[in-house]
């Protein structure tokens, strides 16, 4: 993205980031403080929709999933966080609220395959640390289909 391709910058309050400080202490899941910029319609054509279907739209940058592996009962299980950071594009300020449901979708997602990575367990150490960076390498790909999904809810 260019930084001439924005027309301004809103910041969201900083109150914000401390609830995302809080949030994190309680779920495994930190969704940064989004940036929101107005941009120009062929902007989002140029970086979401080619096809010229939307106003807006959402890109997830900065994203990490941290996987180690901790004891749990007889064998070993993957301890896992993600974060990551939406950057939220419009040309028409009305889609601010469909964009941030989209990132209330991924964090859900995110979430659910946290849980769902965390559930399995390995007789040893090898075998999870092995699982665990699959997952890792493999994480962009899973943001990948937690956007294709959240597209296929929200339209």
């Amino acid at each position: 993205m260019t930084s001439g391709a924005s027309i301004f910058d809103l910041r969201l309050p900083r109150f914000a980031a401390m609830r995302v400080i809080l949030f994190s202490l309680l779920s495994a899941v930190i969704v940064q403080t989004p940036s929101v910029k107005l941009v120009r319609l062929e902007t989002i054509r140029d970086l979401c929709r080619p096809d010229g279907a939307a106003d807006a739209c959402t890109r997830f940058v900065s994203y990490r999933l941290e996987a180690s592996c901790v004891a749990r009962g007889d064998g070993r299980a993957i301890e896992a966080a993600v974060t990551f950071r939406p950057i939220i594009l419009l040309a028409n300020l009305h889609e601010l609220s469909h964009e941030q449901e989209h990132i209330e979708d991924m964090r859900r997602f995110a979430a659910a395959y946290v849980t769902e990575i965390e559930q399995k367990t390995f007789e040893s150490d090898a075998r999870c640390r092995a699982e665990a960076l699959v997952a890792t390498a493999r994480f962009g790909e899973t943001m990948r289909e937690f956007a294709a999904r959240s597209n296929r809810l929200r339209r």
